[in-house]
């Protein structure tokens, strides 16, 4: 399934809502306001999205809440929960604080499971 995501030169534009059922969230690369997900097979993905809960980084917002929730959900769940629409209550204070900060917003930036589950452990 998909869901839009943006409307680009009056041509919607879709991203996933989660990954292929047999992938494993890897890793997440960003960069340039382009959100991707590395899986363990090594297949670059768009990040899951749904609708109206767009990703963003770098200032206090709807968009980091949002990635930073989608980023506690997949890091918690070992990779296996890749299904966007993880609510803001969710989001890890530090993993939250990363997508908010301007370090995230600053060329390109990748985190892997590993990182995700560091952040989380504190």
């Amino acid at each position: 399934m998909r869901s839009p995501s943006s409307s680009i030169g009056g041509r919607v534009r879709y991203a996933p809502l989660d990954l292929r059922p047999d992938d494993t969230f890897s890793g997440f690369l960003v960069g340039r306001g382009l959100f991707w997900t590395l899986t363990e097979k090594g297949f670059l993905s768009i990040l899951p999205q749904r609708n109206a809960l767009g990703y963003n980084i770098g200032y206090n917002s709807g968009g980091p809440h949002a990635l930073g929730a989608y980023l506690t959900q997949v890091a918690g769940t070992d990779g296996r929960n890749t299904a966007a629409g993880a609510s803001y209550e969710q989001a890890h204070p530090v993993i939250l604080a990363w997508a908010q900060s301007s370090a995230a917003d600053r060329g390109a930036n990748e985190l892997t499971l590993h990182d995700l589950k560091t952040m989380q452990r504190g």
